[in-house]
């Protein structure tokens, strides 16, 4: 492992060295032929790592030469960053002394590394280490093609049909069926398949139940915060809104003792009981996955307070590799049990031969593929990854010499894992620190892909230039192709059509103990302690939910953070203040992540992180924006999300920020939407401007205007409330601004000037602007409209994915031709007065080919859906009706949709009595599609 680790840190240093080099020739204080050299001793001992991987597992004195390289090259890091902060630092103009110890003391450092290098390089020879010259030539940068058309990645669809999984999804039901089994326990080694089982079981039952909550059980679990984590979710479910914030809600005294559970202000023995009164009313479905230790489990469920008994409708499901956790619960066990033989071969050919008709492998590697199948030892995860790294491979000789390498881990102590990291060893260099970084999350969170890019950017896992982002995609494709990360789209609110990834618990394991080795530290007492002796420190800090009080920050070593790229203190609750000097000597940090955390301000010291790329506030207590931000001169990633103070603003200063490409202010108050400085037209670089609707002024206040935001030319995501009525002076500018915003993929226009608000649709809209400029938008995905005419030009955006119509006027919408829309895979209808029949084409064979999730909602007059053919919108999976009140019968050919995993009728004049078991329409929907979900809500 330690050579991928070198792999990947020679790969993002070469590439750092020759950007610091382009820079060098017009600084000041320059180090050119250092760098140059140091750059070309990197690549050519790169060439050694693959041989020396091959022998580090049985000789010392190469695993010693493999960790003096890592440390050489984190040294050289370190030094590189140093040269680049005292750069920035001469616009203070330093005087000649201070520029003559700086030249002195980093010449000292540059020979030292020197010195080392050389003698990296001749252990080298005398340890015999072959050099491989293909790879140490190997492109570091990772970019795709040039001039080739670059997309982001679709979602993987090979895991929606599991193989060899509907019996026991069956059998699992069954159980959930039975009342005389309250608790279940699934149970089985890690890797095969019990967490997956489990979601699919959760997707085919949830009209059954009024709560499904899933749980994470970790090794070392706190009941409190499990207690929390269920209360949160049981609140969002009654209330509908997050319970983080301090502001009151409606909802009477069950709901506001799941809050304080939630803030952890009752007693274990107060929650659960709280819990406990709040579940027994209900039919509901807890899922505790992963329960690893025997020895108190048996009170695991009393503690949470979750209801079990004769008088409960309540259902238990437990997860774990440990049986003497199911007894000790008095559960049903459930066995898992490795695949079959065939069933392993089915699940090899879908991963490896799936660019082959019908998965059919070819004649020359069928034999070798049956070989490396059966040393997979018939477990899913280590199938999957195994042939997932093989795909796309059609040289024999390739296939050979990953199966000698696969059949030598099959001895080692935990060949499961072993295998794992083979597919971790194969991967290309660029990609082995990426994989590495997804420790930085809690173990089971959904992380969002377009925040790890972020966080890969600010790390320089990433080179900077136009193709960064489609860089960080491709990154994000290559994992899941490969399957070391399962990646996932949201098909509901409030992130509809966001892409998240999640690592199964093992590869999560793996990328740990990668970060371990990678200098990272997941402990308080590690990464607060003094510095221990040696060359480089810590890199990274990731203390993830960790419980973390006050104390711990302010108890730090003032030499700690020298080295720190990364700091996470993500969701620990009871941080509520930073010490004034914790940054002091931090000068190097990258990303400081605060999510979650209860601070109210920031100390000035994070003023001088001049390196600082990513800042994430979200979910805090912050009250406004730190006047210390504006001095961070390489931030790109702001995220003050979530913040609910009512007095939090955005600076008058914030057009200061000029490299800022990412601000999020989504879920902050209203008035600090309703109030946008002016400054922000500023930003030139800004990329996403992520919120619940800006509100634009009209002029003469300081604030936003519609006619600042045609500055904002690379802009890629905008959502904009009117709050004026000027119809005619507002269409000019929108035609002019909107004609500038040519890359946008993502924009949402909500005209309230007249009103709108539920149930109330207004009449005599002003249609969108459209110029051809606008009909240039050849990258939008994602288009709301709320309170307009329905335009004509939306059916022009070739890429559109996302099409949401609010309260948007249109007398007749078989007129509409959604249909040509060619890649439209979420579709939301909502608000209409006068709309009686929609377009023929959804029910029309072949149309709507690529529509995943299509919901009508309030449209007053609508008595009925087209009747559906064979073959009529052939991948959708998911369909919600809500508020059709004139709507008295089930869609004619509901049944035909045999993709349909979810039905929703809220609200319709439909009768209860059709659409539950045993009605007339259920048994003809059932009989077609058994794995429906059909669930009915007044």
């Amino acid at each position: 492992m330690a050579a991928g680790i070198a792999d990947g840190v020679i790969g993002k240093l070469t590439g750092y060295v020759v950007h610091q080099l382009a820079k060098e020739a017009s600084l000041v204080v320059n180090f050119t032929r250092d760098f140059e050299w140091l750059n070309n001793k990197l690549i050519y001992v790169r060439g050694f790592l693959t041989d020396a991987d091959g022998q580090s597992a049985q000789n010392r004195l190469v695993r010693k030469w493999l960790q003096d390289v890592c440390d050489i090259a984190w040294d050289a890091e370190d030094m590189i960053e140093e040269c680049a902060i005292y750069d920035n630092s001469l616009q203070y103009a330093l005087s000649c002394n201070a520029q003559a110890i700086f030249r002195y003391r980093m010449g000292r450092k540059i020979r030292k590394v020197k010195d080392r290098m050389k003698s990296v390089m001749e252990d080298a020879t005398d340890l015999k280490l072959a050099r491989d010259l293909c790879h140490s030539d190997e492109t570091l940068t990772g970019a795709p093609q040039r001039g080739k058309e670059w997309k982001r990645p679709s979602v993987l669809e090979r895991d929606s049909k599991p193989v060899a999984m509907d019996n026991k999804i069956e059998h699992i039901i069954a159980l959930l069926d039975d009342p005389a089994v309250p608790v279940t326990a699934i149970v089985g080694m890690g890797g095969l398949g019990k967490t997956f089982l489990l979601q699919h079981v959760l997707n085919r039952t949830k009209g059954r139940f009024d709560n499904s909550i899933w749980l994470s059980i970790s090794q070392t679990y706190s009941v409190p915060k499990l207690q929390s984590d269920l209360a949160s979710k049981i609140y969002v479910r009654a209330v509908g809104e997050s319970p983080v914030s301090d502001v009151q809600v409606a909802g009477g005294e069950p709901t506001t003792s799941l809050r304080d559970v939630v803030k952890g202000r009752l007693s274990e023995v107060r929650a659960a009981e709280c819990i406990h009164s709040h579940l027994e009313r209900t039919r509901s479905l807890i899922v505790l996955d992963d329960v690893w230790s025997a020895a108190a489990e048996n009170n695991l469920i009393q503690s949470l307070g979750l209801p079990i008994g004769d008088n409960s409708q309540c259902k238990i499901v437990v997860t774990t590799r440990n049986r003497e956790v199911s007894r000790n619960m008095s559960a049903h066990i459930y066995q898992m049990d490795h695949l079959s033989h065939e069933n392993s071969w089915k699940l090899f050919c879908a991963y490896a031969f799936a660019d082959y008709q019908q998965n059919e492998p070819p004649q020359h590697l069928e034999e070798i593929a049956r070989d490396i199948v059966k040393d997979c030892g018939k477990l899913p995860l280590a199938i999957k990854t195994t042939a997932a790294s093989l795909r796309g491979e059609t040289l024999l000789k390739e296939w050979v010499s990953k199966h000698r390498e696969l059949k030598e881990v099959l001895n080692s102590n935990d060949p499961i894992i072993q295998m794992l990291k083979l597919s971790y060893d194969w991967l290309p260099g660029a990609l082995k620190p990426c994989f590495a970084y997804f420790s930085f999350f809690p173990k089971h969170e959904e992380i969002d892909c377009e925040f790890v890019i972020n966080l890969w950017l600010g790390e320089g896992f990433i080179p900077k230039g136009k193709e960064q982002w489609n860089i960080g995609w491709d990154y994000i494709s290559q994992f899941g192709n490969l399957c070391l990360v399962e990646v996932v789209e949201r098909l509901e609110e409030p992130h509809i059509g966001t892409k998240f990834c999640k690592l199964h618990d093992l590869l999560f394991d793996l990328a740990v103990s990668i970060s371990k080795e990678n200098k990272c530290s997941f402990s308080a007492g590690e990464a607060f302690k003094k510095k221990s002796s040696g060359h480089s420190g810590c890199r990274r800090i990731l203390l993830s939910k960790k419980e973390i009080h006050d104390s711990a920050l302010s108890k730090r070593n003032s030499n700690f953070g020298r080295s720190v790229r990364t700091l996470s203190l993500l969701q620990n609750h009871n941080i509520t203040n930073i010490p004034s000097n914790f940054f002091a000597s931090g000068r190097m940090l990258r990303v400081l992540d605060l999510r979650g955390t209860r601070i109210s301000t920031l100390p000035k010291s994070v003023g001088n992180l001049n390196l600082l790329y990513v800042l994430n506030l979200s979910q805090t207590n912050i009250s406004k924006v730190p006047k210390c931000v504006r001095n961070l001169t390489s931030l790109r990633f702001l995220d003050i999300s979530w913040c609910k103070h009512e007095k939090l603003r955005l600076p008058v200063w914030i057009g200061e920020i000029k490299f800022l490409e990412y601000l999020n202010i989504e879920g902050c108050s209203d008035g600090l939407q309703r109030h946008i400085p002016k400054g922000i037209s500023e930003i030139p670089c800004l990329l996403t401007l992520r919120s619940d609707g800006l509100g634009l002024s009209n002029g003469g206040d300081g604030f936003l205007m519609l006619e600042n935001l045609g500055n904002l030319i690379h802009l890629q995501e905008l959502w904009i409330t009117f709050y004026y009525n000027e119809p005619y002076s507002r269409s000019l500018s929108m035609e002019r601004v909107f004609g500038e915003l040519v890359k946008m993929r993502s924009l949402g226009l909500c005209d309230k000037s007249r009103g709108i608000a539920p149930g109330m649709a207004p009449l005599g809209l002003l249609e969108p602007p459209c110029t051809d400029k606008m009909i240039d938008m050849k990258e939008l995905e994602h288009l709301r409209l709320c309170g307009f005419a329905v335009p004509s030009w939306i059916f022009t955006f070739p890429n559109l994915r996302i099409l949401k119509l609010v309260y948007c006027e249109c007398i007749d919408y078989t007129t509409l031709a959604i249909e040509t829309i060619p890649n439209l895979m979420i579709l939301e209808l909502t608000g209409n007065e006068t709309c009686v029949e929609l377009p023929k084409a959804f029910g029309e064979s072949g149309k709507f080919s690529k529509l995943r999730f299509l919901e009508i909602r309030l449209f007053k007059k609508l008595k009925q859906f087209p009747r559906l053919e064979e073959g009529a919108m052939p991948f959708l999976q998911k369909l919600i009706f809500k508020q059709l009140l004139k709507m008295r019968e089930v869609p004619s050919g509901l049944e035909l949709l045999k993709s349909m995993k979810e039905c929703i009728f809220e609200s319709t004049g439909i009768l209860q009595t059709w659409l539950t078991e045993g009605g007339q329409d259920w048994n003809r929907i059932k009989a077609n599609n058994p794995n429906i979900t059909i669930t009915w809500k007044q």
